[in-house]
């Protein structure tokens, strides 16, 4: 017997009405719901772990990786269903971190999309590709003056890699941008199937009412977003002014953003110091001009743990150099 499709409406048909409309018997009518029955799947817990499983051996469920390949294995921040904070002081070059990680994503061939709130388009394509060519001269418009001829030639080598990164990229330099456009546009990005979502700053978005209540809205309406459409979205954010020392406390938007999101990273600058630093080639004294906080990492094992990095200036990139040894009295 085919399959048939059977629509009652409640309390209009009785079955034997039902069944003479169909132009079925009651036996046959009776089959199929118990074919329906024996076929159906269990809704249970067990079920949802088992299909949670299912989806990670078969690759659907998967963490999206980084460049910097122990902060992967300590947060395993970019889970799908995940919101992750990436906070840093003006200066810390948390933007050229970003823009490193979503480059990286788009090589490995996963669709991203990064929401650049400050700034033009082509300010942020340059950046892009200076860190791509290793040259930062790019940034620099002195420089470009004066070596016009290489700087059209890098354009042009790598025009390639500019129009893919400009499919990445989006901005809104000449709008006033808020807590429901980000919504909405991560949303939109997540239709579009992008794995990753990114802006770049939260920070800059304006707020009408309640700042608390408003942040919780736009980080329920994402973190929903970030389910049904099984995406990461990372958030980048300065800290409260006047900031001390790494702390989730110290986080512009308050608590509701320490509770609702699974990763919190703290990039710091300083001048150059040494750390006691453990890497795959053994522990050693190394010089490093950025560490890396781990605030939270709910996804991993790395909360608490602080990572040793240099910002490099030529190709405008962070470096990993490896765990931060805690010293030993």
């Amino acid at each position: 017997m085919s399959d048939t499709v059977i629509k009652i409406e409640p309390l209009l048909l009785s079955a034997e009405d039902a069944a003479k409309q169909l132009g079925k018997t009651d036996a046959e009518i009776t089959a199929a719901i118990e074919t329906v029955i024996k076929n159906a799947k269990s809704v249970s817990v067990t079920n949802q772990v088992r299909q949670r499983i299912a989806d990670i051996c078969a690759g659907r469920y998967y963490s999206v990786p980084l460049p910097w390949e122990l902060t992967y294995s300590l947060t395993k921040a970019l889970l799908p269903n995940t919101v992750t904070k990436f906070v840093g002081n003006s200066g810390a070059t948390k933007s050229f971190a970003v823009l490193q990680l979503f480059s990286y994503c788009m090589s490995e061939g996963i669709k991203v999309a990064l929401f650049e709130a400050e700034e033009d388009l082509t300010y942020h394509l340059t950046r892009a590709l200076a860190q791509k060519t290793c040259c930062a001269g790019l940034t620099d418009a002195d420089w470009v003056k004066d070596n016009s001829e290489q700087a059209d030639t890098l354009a042009q080598a790598n025009a390639g890699y500019l129009e893919d990164m400009g499919r990445v990229l989006h901005s809104m330099p000449n709008n006033q941008v808020t807590l429901d456009l980000f919504a909405d546009w991560i949303e939109q990005q997540a239709k579009r199937g992008c794995r990753v979502i990114g802006i770049d700053p939260i920070t800059a978005a304006s707020r009408t009412g309640d700042a608390w209540t408003a942040d919780e809205k736009f980080l329920q309406t994402i973190k929903r977003t970030a389910t049904d459409y099984k995406c990461s979205v990372i958030l980048v954010s300065h800290p409260v002014k006047n900031v001390t020392f790494p702390d989730m406390g110290q986080i512009a938007g308050g608590a509701t953003y320490n509770r609702f999101c699974q990763t919190i990273l703290w990039l710091e600058m300083h001048d150059t110091k040494t750390s006691k630093v453990k890497s795959c080639c053994g522990t050693d004294e190394i010089e490093h001009n950025r560490t890396l906080y781990i605030l939270k990492a709910r996804n991993g094992k790395g909360g608490g743990v602080k990572l040793a990095f240099n910002f490099e200036n030529e190709s405008l990139t962070l470096k990993e150099l490896g765990l931060i040894v805690k010293a030993k009295k």
